[in-house]
């Protein structure tokens, strides 16, 4: 077995870790657990900007961790977009563009609505909402254009579709922009998506030229609908096939991540995961273990939960393969890389699968400084927070 090696600054001497945020969930019956750990990356929170490795054979996994200027305080968590150039955190009131090659602030704006935020190439990075969309440059910050767009500002994040960032507004209608020329155009309304007035999107995913929408009709009193899965092909503005899907009582969508294999949409519910086929609309299978986030990794489904624990699952049948015990609480974002999966519940983890069993528990500085959550650039995977990001290789 590996051994791994500690590389850390005398800032993390004398403090203790902080008790995880914990979820409740049910008691899980799943299949043997064969998986492990065997590196926990520290999260040097709380310190200066002290270069901090976490090396095993020579090779090391952290690239840089750098504090942050403090944000305003908000109740809205952070998000987050890479490219070439910068880590772009997205805050309530800031957005703070940092360099991929050191973590050092670049630029920060605090002039900026909406939340959604995409990166296009290595030149603009756009807020794309309702009420006004705008394009910066990349590396100064300095607005390119500015788009009024109605329909009022949702809370879903954009998706990359090539070179256009498709987004939803409140209305439910969704619309592309081309962020090098600031072009925005409307893809769909709802009518066209659900064949009602009265609906909105809860999620959205990307495959090539084609967006899935993930949507729930209104009702009476209120989001009780049933659900509606329809694709768009955005070069062309047309809607190639909208489904609607039972919804079952006591079922609440989410804004989590939708994941979509060959005929599959995943959709994302409240502790759950709903398999649809995308071709009638039918039911296919459901999980309530109290899912957190999902990934797909070659054609497998991972998914983590507020219980501490990783799933392996088809996502086709949504059949058990491996559960995997973290030893943790409450992991609630993932990103699958060649040396294994990394997550984040507060701290940054990298799970491997080895015969033996081997669990370090993670490492804080801090009570309050948290990472929460994961976004990849090629080969470069970053961990962002509201005090300090992390940039990792992801090969």
């Amino acid at each position: 077995m590996r051994r791994w090696r500690w590389v850390t600054s005398r800032c993390m001497e004398n403090h203790a870790a902080p008790t995880p945020f914990r979820r409740s969930a049910p008691t899980l019956k799943t299949a043997h657990a064969h998986a492990v750990w065997l590196a926990v990356i520290a999260s040097i929170l709380g310190c200066r900007s002290v270069p901090v490795q976490l090396q095993a054979n020579s090779v090391s996994l952290v690239q840089w961790i750098h504090t942050v200027p403090a944000a305003p305080e908000s109740d809205t968590l952070p998000r987050a977009v890479a490219s070439s150039v910068a880590l772009f955190v997205r805050e309530a009131a800031v957005l703070t563009a940092v360099s991929r090659d050191d973590g050092h602030v670049l630029w920060r704006r605090d002039d900026l609505t909406g939340l959604g935020i995409a990166a296009f190439g290595d030149s603009v990075i756009a807020v794309l909402s309702g009420g006004a969309s705008v394009g910066l440059r990349q590396s100064t910050g300095k607005t390119l254009w500015s788009r009024p767009v109605p329909g009022g500002r949702a809370s879903v994040p954009p998706v990359m579709s090539g070179a256009t960032g498709v987004f939803p507004t409140r209305d439910g209608v969704v619309w592309a922009a081309e962020g090098l020329t600031g072009k925005v155009r409307r893809l769909a309304t709802v009518r066209q998506l659900t064949d009602t007035s009265a609906a909105g999107v809860w999620s959205l995913t990307s495959s090539g030229d084609t967006v899935t929408a993930f949507l729930q009709l209104a009702s009476a009193v209120g989001e009780t609908g049933d659900f509606v899965v329809a694709r768009i092909h955005v070069p062309s503005a047309t809607v190639l096939s909208r489904h609607r899907v039972t919804r079952l009582h006591d079922e609440w969508p989410a804004n989590r991540r939708m994941v979509v294999q060959d005929s599959v949409a995943v959709l994302p519910l409240s502790g759950c995961a709903l398999g649809v086929n995308m071709q009638n609309g039918r039911r296919i299978w459901l999980q309530c273990i109290n899912i957190s986030q999902v990934a797909l990794r070659d054609g497998e489904l991972l998914a983590v939960t507020g219980y501490g624990e990783l799933f392996r699952l088809d996502p086709a049948s949504g059949h058990l393969i491996e559960r995997v015990p973290l030893n943790v609480t409450a992991p609630f974002e993932l990103e699958p890389c060649r040396q294994g999966i990394v997550f984040v519940n507060g701290g940054v983890a990298l799970v491997q699968n080895a015969a033996v069993a081997r669990t370090i528990p993670l490492g804080r500085s801090t009570q309050s400084d948290d990472y929460v959550g994961l976004v990849r650039s090629d080969s470069t995977l970053f961990a962002y927070g509201r005090q300090s990001n992390m940039a990792l290789r992801c090969n």
